[in-house]
């Protein structure tokens, strides 16, 4: 993994924005276009005064299709999305007049870039948001005052991957039981859709799209079921993955084996 940063104040002002003007719901504003659109403008520098003039470029690299942006928002399937989409695109939005809520950073140099080095390590981003990168993905990741305890991980096939997190988020391992750890796995699949997402997952890894047309769910559907298993472990996120394909789900098959040998070496 290589470019790793953490000071991206643009996605600050998003999230400043978001909290003061955005939904209600904290489900709502993670799946917001307008963080999206603000971690692919960090990724390529570009400036909270230009916030308003790259709309139309982003969604020409992010919505499949032909013509402009809207066009492609336009023609997006899920109804949802699509409402979403199309309000980010005509929303004008003073970015750069926002003021700060907080000071840039709370941590000690020494907290920070002990966080920043756990950050690095697969197994960290594993076991925080359930992602698996191929070698040499790039990554941004961003230490965040503004975040708090909230994480936001966005993943762009031409920039690759930006990582929001907070620097209230605890980063070292969880002192929980195997048994705490199988009863949220079983939550998780005791829904019929989720289980049905995994039983999906079981022959190969698949986007989202591809899991939504086999469980004959919504794309907001799934991707809310997704995070819940995410959290629960039982999936995890392939990024960067040959082919071209982008973004894969697959079965987290280490976090699940690590599970069935703690419970087994607890029966014996």
């Amino acid at each position: 993994m290589k470019g790793v940063k953490w000071m991206f104040h643009i996605f600050d002002l998003a999230l400043l924005y978001l909290d003061q003007h955005g939904p209600a719901q904290e489900d709502d504003k993670d799946t917001s276009p307008l963080l999206a659109y603000a971690a692919w403008c960090a990724l390529r520098g570009i400036p909270a005064e230009e916030w308003n003039q790259h709309k139309d470029a982003y969604l020409q690299q992010q919505q499949p299709g032909e013509g402009d942006g809207l066009d492609r928002a336009l023609k997006t399937a899920d109804p949802l999305q699509r409402r979403a989409l199309v309000e980010f695109y005509y929303q004008q939005v003073d970015l750069a007049g926002l003021q700060p809520p907080v000071a840039p950073s709370t941590m000690a140099e020494a907290d920070r870039k002990g966080a920043m080095e756990k950050l690095s390590q697969p197994q960290t981003l594993n076991r925080l948001l359930g992602v698996e990168l191929q070698p040499d993905t790039p990554m941004e990741i961003h230490l965040s005052a503004v975040a708090g305890e909230r994480m936001y991980m966005f993943y762009f096939m031409e920039e690759g991957m930006f990582l929001c997190i907070g620097e209230q988020v605890p980063l070292n391992e969880p002192d929980t039981s195997w048994g705490e750890d199988l009863q949220v796995l079983c939550r998780a699949l005791g829904d019929p859709s989720r289980f049905a997402i995994v039983q999906a997952l079981l022959k190969e890894p698949l986007s989202v799209a591809q899991i939504a047309q086999q469980v004959d769910l919504s794309l907001s559907t799934v991707i809310h079921h997704l995070k819940q298993l995410t959290e629960a472990r039982a999936v995890s996120l392939q990024l960067g993955s040959k082919g071209g394909r982008g973004s894969l789900y697959q079965l987290n098959r280490s976090a699940l084996l690590g599970l069935m040998d703690a419970a087994r070496q607890a029966m014996q």
